[in-house]
């Protein structure tokens, strides 16, 4: 594997997980438990690497990342990826406020504006 880049601390998880990269630009993302234990791939399937993914970040049983096709999140356990915006996204934050769970992310594309979207 490449050089590991690690996101702050994950909220209400089992496990620590991060994105690798390697000398051509992409990564695959990665976990291990935090008890101990075998490091997992959890994204993408078998050989494949994506396009430098980074940030990442966990909240509420989903990993949540960003690369140059957009933002994105998985179940934390596994599974489909489901698109949440397309673009060039450059950076995102989750938070939680009014009772909601928020992420809100910049868009080169669109003038480097600030954009948000609840989440549950």
């Amino acid at each position: 594997m490449g050089r590991a880049r690690r996101s702050p601390a994950s909220r209400a998880t089992t496990a620590s997980y991060w994105t690798d990269w390697d000398e051509a630009g992409t990564s695959a993302i990665w976990r291990a438990p935090l008890a101990g234990g075998a490091i997992e791939r959890v994204y993408p399937p078998g050989e494949e690497r994506l396009p430098g993914t980074w940030p990442i970040e966990v909240d509420g049983g989903y990993v949540y990342f960003a690369n140059g096709g957009g933002l994105y999140r998985l179940p934390s356990a596994g599974g489909m990826v489901q698109r949440i915006q397309d673009g060039a996204i450059r950076g995102f934050a989750l938070t939680r406020w009014g009772g909601h769970a928020w992420i809100y992310w910049t868009d080169l594309e669109l003038g480097g504006l600030v954009w948000r979207q609840r989440l549950d």
